[in-house]
């Protein structure tokens, strides 16, 4: 264990660390995944802060931030289909991307992480960053981060996080929306003929119009 950062102990270097510290006389030991000594001893203040302040809590709220990612599943699901407006598809986009963060990625990235209240933004950028590159998703990266911050809006409207950590993913950027043209027709015939589907073809309108809004998506 290193004198200059005390509580940390070598696993493997520049990867894992053990992190060791008591607080109110009760002793946390634990493994993260760091590049050096310094940013494990830097993590480990952190989450010392972080014990401190739940310390001051009621005894509810500590329990609903220590809550592991199963029991929050289990009251997001139910949030979500209190909500009889959300159609089957979007319920089971919001549980797609729940596991793929929190199961798959979060396992295999961020172990020493046991439930919400322990997140960080890094968690979330490291996240964008495995989507789009390790799972080869560049193409609907905007579309999961608006589920992402939808569902963690939910478990911070359910208790189980800090309005910090919501405020904070607002740093996290969606690309821009990705814009659709047609350059051989020209932008007054396609509002003529709009024009004159909305008058003589009402019913077919709406489906026009989007389609002409947003494209068709190209598969290969």
């Amino acid at each position: 264990m290193s004198r200059r950062y005390s509580g940390i102990r070598e696993i493997i270097k520049g990867k894992k660390y053990e992190i060791g510290f008591q607080i109110n006389g009760v002793r946390k030991q634990y493994r993260v995944n760091a590049s050096c000594e310094k940013e494990a001893y830097h993590k480990k203040i952190s989450d010392l802060a972080e014990y401190q302040k739940k310390s001051l809590l009621p005894k509810g709220t500590q329990e609903r931030l220590n809550a592991n990612f199963d029991e929050v599943w289990k009251r997001l699901e139910g949030d979500i289909l209190a909500e009889t407006g959300l159609i089957k598809k979007t319920r089971g986009r919001y549980k797609n991307t729940y596991w793929r963060m929190f199961g798959d990625f979060r396992k295999k990235y961020f172990s020493d992480i046991s439930n919400p209240g322990q997140l960080t933004l890094s968690f979330f950028r490291e996240y964008r960053n495995y989507y789009a590159n390790d799972l080869g998703r560049q193409g609907g990266i905007r579309s999961e981060l608006i589920h992402v911050k939808a569902i963690m809006n939910r478990i911070y409207l359910l208790g189980y996080c800090r309005k910090e950590l919501i405020e904070q993913l607002k740093r996290v950027k969606k690309p821009p929306a990705t814009k659709k043209t047609y350059p051989n027709i020209r932008k007054s015939d396609i509002e003529k003929l709009l024009a004159h589907i909305k008058q003589d073809r009402p019913d077919y309108y709406n489906v026009i119009y989007f389609m002409y809004r947003v494209g068709r998506e190209e598969r290969k």
